[in-house]
């Protein structure tokens, strides 16, 4: 099974979806990528295939689009 986590937010507000599903907020990226990044590891443990996106909200765009993958 393919698990997808995206983490984004701005300013101290952040979170995490793992396949659509809202997972609690953070006030950092960094404390949404690590819970994003927990979640994933059980996740592994159980065989199945992980992506973690990351959204910056400083990113250009140019830049931030170039890990989507649709």
């Amino acid at each position: 099974m393919m698990i997808v986590y995206k983490v984004g937010g701005a300013g101290e507000s952040w979170a995490f979806t793992r396949n659509g599903e809202r997972g609690a907020e953070y006030t950092s990226e960094e404390g949404a990528f690590e819970a994003a990044v927990l979640g994933a590891t059980n996740d592994l443990r159980a065989g199945d295939e992980i992506t973690i996106e990351v959204r910056r909200s400083d990113a250009p765009r140019e830049t931030a689009g170039a890990f989507r993958r649709e």
